[in-house]
């Protein structure tokens, strides 16, 4: 598994929400291993694209996103767009 783990809310105070409480109980900052995406706010560490194990280590492995992030991603990228993930 390459990429982070995304997972999706349908609300944007849900997404801030949901995702201040796991990185709380996984005891780590938002933003770190915890990260959202909400349209144009972003909360998470990404890494390079020459990513070598040091990057990866860096990158947020679980974002939480609105359903319309996602959206916008697949048809900017179509389903290419999930190989990230």
């Amino acid at each position: 598994i390459g990429g982070p783990i995304l997972t999706t809310q349908p609300r944007r105070l849900a997404v801030v929400a949901v995702s201040s409480y796991v990185a709380q109980q996984r005891g780590t900052l938002l933003g770190t291993e915890v990260g959202y995406h909400v349209g144009q706010d972003r909360n998470m560490m990404v890494s390079s694209s020459s990513s070598s194990s040091s990057n990866q280590n860096k990158q947020t492995q679980l974002v939480f996103a609105t359903a319309g992030v996602l959206l916008e991603e697949l048809k900017g990228n179509g389903i290419k767009a999930l190989t990230k993930y």
